[in-house]
């Protein structure tokens, strides 16, 4: 209908697969968007998506602007280094930083950078962009409390973005232990006790010290933690209320939680919760 200049393609992951089947199924609904930019529009394209990478060969429209993390492309960033406090890199010679330690933001400054450059903003507004840069709600908003983290991500959840979460919760571990509070992955189809068990899996498998969940799916998460056999406790729950009780018992000062779900499972109520109980 509007014909955009500029369409930005970030990922695809295995979500909404209760109606679009498959990952493939996914990026075809996505890369349909590309069919229909206008002629003298551009695609910012993330390389480092094994499906997005196909989208290179078309011909229309007339410019194609790929980014990436150490891959020579367009946009590519170079010398990445994380901590608590946020991520730095650089683009060519030009240092960025992010106030976010959200390692999947990288990607998400990449496509900003691109679409700047495009439209001609000097590196210097680009710079001022990306740190006014403020987490939208429920969205790895971190919330510190005493001597405690506490990661809200309670807007959605897929695989991947449960994986990346993951991946903050170790990069904000501290002194204390790294807790992950997970609820059910919603509209992943006939695979979907496989993607929990994976997700388990991987929370094992990167430095999380205990896993809660709360949901029908969730105890698969429990399971995968349990079939990795590392040193990570696992417990399952049926309510948001039983999980509450259970972390006034076991979090201790210096311990990071995060809580993930999808939207369906309203896991920020167990937040706001939690919250009060922290503030005392």
């Amino acid at each position: 209908l509007i014909e955009p200049t500029i369409a930005v393609f970030t990922n695809v992951g295995p979500s909404h697969l209760a109606g679009l089947g498959t990952p493939e199924g996914v990026f075809t609904e996505k890369a349909a968007l590309a069919d229909h930019v206008a002629k003298n529009g551009a695609l910012i394209v993330n390389v480092d998506d094994p499906f997005f990478r196909k989208l290179l060969k078309r011909k229309r429209p007339a410019r194609i602007l790929g980014y990436a993390i150490d891959r020579s492309v367009d946009v590519t960033a170079l010398d990445v280094q994380g901590s608590k406090k946020g991520i730095t890199f650089k683009v060519g010679r030009e240092p960025f930083a992010l106030t976010s330690p959200v390692w999947g933001n990288v990607h998400n400054a990449l496509a900003a950078i691109a679409v700047g450059r495009l439209l001609k903003l000097e590196n210097e507004d680009i710079r001022r962009g990306l740190k006014r840069f403020k987490a939208p709600k429920g969205r790895q908003v971190f919330h510190r409390v005493g001597k405690n983290v506490l990661i809200d991500d309670t807007y959605n959840a897929n695989p991947v973005s449960f994986k990346n979460a993951v991946r903050t919760l170790k990069t904000m571990k501290g002194s204390g232990r790294a807790m992950l509070v997970a609820a059910d992955m919603l509209e992943l189809g006939e695979s979907a006790e496989v993607f929990h068990q994976e997700v388990g899996d991987f929370a094992a498998c990167h430095g999380v010290d205990m896993v809660l969940t709360c949901g029908v799916l969730a105890k698969f998460i429990a399971e995968g933690v349990r079939k990795a056999g590392r040193n990570c406790e696992a417990a399952s729950f049926e309510s948001k209320e039983d999980v509450l009780k259970e972390l006034k018992k076991k979090i201790r000062p210096g311990d990071v939680v995060l809580v993930k779900g999808s939207r369906g499972m309203k896991m920020e109520n167990l937040v706001q919760d939690l919250l009060v109980f922290l503030k005392g």
